[in-house]
């Protein structure tokens, strides 16, 4: 209901809910942002989003009215998968615990969604089907090449095909100064900057009479915001390619172009990807 996102947000499946036991103003806000990157409307209010045309859907993870707090999210990617055409663009905006996650309370140790195999089963069926499919890298802080991992993000041993984005934190990055990422990994298709990256919700930058004109810069971010970033980006891009072409780019088409039109701002060695540059994406079209 954010006055900067479209009216007509279609809902797939039952509604989402907010679990009992977690913060709702957290919960709603960081979908809020999140759909304010991609699609904030171009109406002089507030933010604009990177593609503002998109046709919305979302499908919620926690849908349950009389059941334990669950979060099926594999169950959500198929709904939106049942919806979605090749070449259209699904973005997980999630995260879950890894083996190194032992603190409720912190992100330390979350990793990307796919490491749980029925999951990872959800988006490889989502690709087949050539939907482009956005994860973010989690902020865990970890290393998915780690041993520990059992090979899970490994493209040899096992591959969704979706593109995982990671965050980098600072923008330009000061001489000396090394950028903090959320995930790293050879599995690490892209990263973007994040902060300050404004958006609809939370309310640090306007906190209006309601929370539909609430407004953030500093809020959210991390591989959320870089997530979207880079999912707006694709679905311009998508976009470009239906009027040149009649047809999207198919998933490897998009990789691949995003890879060789990319920037290795931190170098090969980093293993964070290359962050995508849109406009020459745009020029090779």
């Amino acid at each position: 209901t954010h006055e900067d996102l479209p009216l007509s947000i279609q809902v797939l499946g039952p509604t989402p809910r907010i679990p009992s036991g977690l913060s709702a103003a957290v919960e709603t806000n960081h979908g809020t942002a999140s759909l304010g990157v991609v699609l904030a409307q171009h109406n002089g209010l507030g933010v604009d989003g990177i593609a503002p045309d998109v046709t919305p859907r979302v499908a919620g993870s926690y849908t349950d009215t009389n059941q334990p707090y669950e979060v099926n999210l594999a169950r959500a990617i198929d709904r939106a998968r049942d919806w979605l055409l090749a070449g259209d663009v699904l973005l997980i905006e999630a995260q879950m615990g890894g083996p190194r996650w032992t603190n409720p309370s912190s992100q330390a140790g979350l990793v990307p969604v796919e490491w749980q195999q029925v999951v990872f089963d959800a988006i490889q069926a989502a690709t087949t089907k050539g939907v482009i499919v956005v994860e973010a890298a989690a902020n865990g802080g970890e290393d998915l090449d780690d041993p520990i991992y059992q090979g899970k993000f490994d493209r040899t041993q096992r591959d969704s095909r979706a593109l995982i984005v990671t965050a980098a934190h600072a923008f330009p990055i000061p001489p000396g100064q090394q950028a903090v990422f959320s995930s790293t990994g050879n599995r690490v298709d892209l990263f973007y900057w994040t902060y300050p990256l404004p958006s609809a919700g939370y309310g640090d930058l306007q906190d209006g009479t309601s929370d539909d004109c609430d407004y953030t810069q500093s809020a959210f971010g991390a591989s959320s915001g870089a997530s979207a970033l880079v999912a707006g980006g694709i679905a311009s891009l998508q976009g470009v390619a239906r009027a040149l072409f009649g047809s999207p780019l198919s998933v490897m088409e998009l990789g691949s172009l995003l890879v060789l039109t990319g920037s290795q701002d931190l170098g090969s060695g980093a293993r964070v990807g290359v962050r995508p540059e849109f406009i020459q994406a745009l020029d090779s079209l």
